[in-house]
């Protein structure tokens, strides 16, 4: 699959950065090329990159669903503060005690 942009395609670069882990070339190539930002984030998260989606996400319920995929509980509890919902909250506590954070 190719990542689709306002002024082309990506292929083999990005998907290369991506799977060498070179997030920072990653993020260069989002932010100069006018990627579209949900279908990056829908390529990152099926191809199991949601902590590399998670840089490029502002919505609140886009980030807690991505943090609490890739197990960033802090993440997470930043945007349950701003969602300040029960079903997010109690989604939060039961990823929290599997992870053994009895904190949250």
């Amino acid at each position: 699959a190719v990542v689709s942009t306002q002024s082309g395609h990506y292929g083999r670069g990005f998907k290369l950065a991506l799977v060498d882990k070179k997030y920072d070339e990653v993020l260069h190539m989002v932010r100069n090329a006018n990627l579209y930002g949900q279908a990056i984030i829908a390529y990152l998260q099926r191809k199991g990159y949601p902590e590399v989606a998670l840089h490029f996400v502002k919505d609140p319920k886009t980030r807690f669903n991505l943090a609490i995929e890739c197990g960033n509980i802090e993440v997470a509890m930043t945007a349950a503060q701003q969602l300040d919902d029960t079903a997010v909250w109690n989604k939060l506590s039961e990823i929290a005690l599997q992870q053994g954070n009895r904190q949250v």
